[in-house]
């Protein structure tokens, strides 16, 4: 037991040299942030809106977009931090293999950005499928065959597949992997040119809305149908929508200028996109009345409806546009998780090959695609839409754990590429009794003061993060008890609201890393402790079976690390010892790395070595 728990811990050692890369380094800051927008502001508004209006919030769902973006934005700051210390692909799930070395948060990242696919595919092919007057449905219907029958009063929420198979998303997802198999230096050009029609028509789409505005749709009992539970519960779903920012950490490691780019880039694609879509939201919430609103297509069905034809016409392009820009940025980032976890040797190594070509994660590319196109050939949106958030939300509670973690605790580093006067860089270890220690005017503080450095903001952490869950449990079961000020349930809300702001000052009592250089978070530690409480309220929102699903995909993720991962991760110790090199050329780019440094060759030289060493090694 003993030895599992060590395995299932085991956290990643960092190279001094975090600019190594096979990947492509080709990406400025505009690319950061047009990939960042590309991915928020097509597949949420276009493809959620419709669910969360007539499910979830009503004419609030404007505030669910709002809620959802401020708890972005804030999460964004978290991973604008980690993401400029750990220049490298694979976002929350490499910062966590070093902070806390735990395999599960990056099989939930595969389970979010998989899942957005295949929804963004569907809401492409329901936007396409409107445009068309529902001829798209028919043809499918007719020639292709269907699923089921529809069953008296029943929605297609109530059915875990889809009515027809969607052969459109189907195609439409292997297109944009065949793209993504060009490099990165090639197709981030398609993603400029959609993104930028996209933000064009929204903005178009958004005044000629307010223009036939009636404020009649927003006034009575009708502005929030689901009371304000419904817009939380909005707001847990709506938050799919800003995983944008996610896959801008994913990319850095084809960043040119990580340090700088990732903070300017997250901070400013969240709040461009955070504007639009609460504009957009509560345009249409005045445009049409929210129990008219279709699920699948908002924008375009509302304005044919009213007859706008030619505003439905240029809505449809830009439309199609950002949910095609949404689904690039997302198939661009998917694989980019499963090449770092198959690098690091917790999943299948072949996941990792890198073609020499264009110095893309192909076979990564290729099965993710190809996963993400079946389930949108066969799983409707609706039951999608709530299963979106939970990987998403997982993901970046861990992360402002994470930012807490690595502030109060330096991860040890090893050698890095020899200088230019032959020395090595020395070795950082995790024992620096300065960092995580408490602070001399708390330095005789009862239990904490035995701590070794670094374990008492765990420990607040803990405190902290169990006090925010057990909030939310009494607030979500005895809801009618809080409001009628039943003295039980104020108590133990009380309790435990104190219990987290206990842990939160146990965390201020310590002395934080004085040496980081690059992008530092505001307000450290209250800030993530925000963040959290934030993230698990809307966790909490979530509906059982969502949990249910998610457990069952983090089962068959413990089977794959258990029976591959546990044995064949690079921070074994024996398989350390006899690993052969490996697929993707990490080491032979160090040694080469070291090579220029020490005998001065040309940048041109060292990119041609490179290429050579990774061909000799792939064959």
């Amino acid at each position: 037991a003993r030895a599992i728990w060590s395995a299932m811990v085991r956290r990643k050692v960092m190279d001094r040299d975090l600019m190594a890369t096979p990947l492509q380094r080709c990406l400025t800051t505009l690319d950061l942030v047009l990939l960042g927008i590309g991915n928020m502001c097509g597949a949420g508004i276009y493809v959620l809106t419709g669910t969360v209006v007539r499910h979830k919030a009503g004419p609030a769902t404007f505030l669910s977009y709002l809620i959802a973006g401020v708890t972005a934005f804030l999460n964004g700051l978290c991973y604008a931090e980690l993401g400029a210390r750990v220049p490298k692909a694979g976002s929350a799930y490499s910062y966590t293999y070093i902070a806390a070395g735990s395999f599960v948060i990056g099989w939930s990242i595969i389970l979010e950005y998989v899942l957005s696919a295949a929804s963004i595919a569907r809401g492409f092919s329901g936007t396409v499928n409107a445009l068309s007057g529902g001829r798209l449905a028919n043809w499918s219907v007719e020639h292709v065959g269907t699923f089921y029958t529809p069953q008296p009063n029943t929605t297609a929420g109530d059915y875990m597949i889809s009515h027809y198979p969607d052969l459109l998303s189907f195609g439409a997802v292997l297109l944009v992997g065949l793209l993504l198999c060009l490099g990165a230096s090639t197709s981030k050009h398609f993603n400029t040119l959609t993104t930028s029609i996209n933000l064009v028509v929204l903005a178009f789409t958004t005044c000629v809305l307010l223009h036939f505005a009636q404020l009649s749709n927003w006034t009575g009992e009708s502005f929030l149908p689901f009371q304000f539970t419904g817009v939380l519960s909005g707001a847990a779903t709506c938050f799919y929508a800003f995983i944008g920012f996610d896959a801008i950490s994913v990319s850095t490691e084809e960043a040119l200028t990580p340090q700088k780019s990732l903070p300017i880039a997250t901070g400013l694609s969240v709040t461009v996109v955070t504007v639009l879509v609460v504009l957009a939201s509560a345009a249409i919430t005045l445009f049409e009345p929210w129990h008219q609103i279709d699920t699948q297509a908002a924008f375009t069905a509302a304005l044919g409806a009213r007859h706008l034809h030619w505003a439905q016409i240029i809505t449809g392009v830009g439309s199609i546009a950002g949910i095609v820009a949404s689904l690039y940025c997302n198939n661009y980032a998917m694989p980019r998780v499963i090449y770092a976890m198959a690098s690091d040797g917790l999943i299948f190594r072949q996941l990792a090959y890198v073609w020499p070509r264009t110095r893309a994660p192909v076979v990564a590319i290729a099965s993710a695609s190809l996963l993400a196109a079946v389930l949108a050939l066969i799983l409707d949106i609706e039951a999608l839409a709530d299963f979106l958030s939970i990987g998403t939300l997982v993901a970046y509670t861990i992360v402002s754990c994470n930012v807490v973690v690595l502030r109060y605790w330096r991860p040890t580093t090893v050698d890095g590429p020899s200088m230019q006067d032959g020395t090595t860089a020395d070795v950082t270890s995790d024992g620096d009794d300065s960092v995580g220690a408490l602070k001399p005017r708390f330095a005789s503080f009862p239990v904490l003061k035995s701590l070794a450095p670094g374990q008492g903001p765990l420990l607040g952490l803990a405190v902290l993060v169990t006090g925010v869950i057990s909030a939310c449990l009494v607030a979500n079961l005895a809801t009618d008890q809080l409001i009628e000020a039943n003295w039980w349930a104020v108590l133990l809300q009380l309790l435990f609201t104190l219990q987290a702001a206990a842990g939160c000052l146990v965390i201020m009592a310590h002395q934080q890393d004085p040496l980081i250089d690059t992008f530092r978070a505001p307000g450290v530690p209250v800030l993530p402790c925000v963040v959290i409480a934030l993230n698990v309220t809307l966790i909490m929102k979530l509906q059982v079976l969502t949990w249910i699903r998610f457990f069952v995909w983090l089962a068959v993720g413990l089977l794959v690390y258990f029976g591959y991962g546990i044995s064949h991760s690079r921070q074994s110790v024996a398989l350390a010892a006899t690993e052969a090199t490996p697929l993707t050329a990490d080491l032979n780019y160090k040694k080469l790395v070291e090579a220029e440094s020490a005998m001065g060759d040309s940048v041109n030289e060292s990119k041609a070595s490179l290429t050579d060493a990774t061909n000799n090694e792939q064959k």
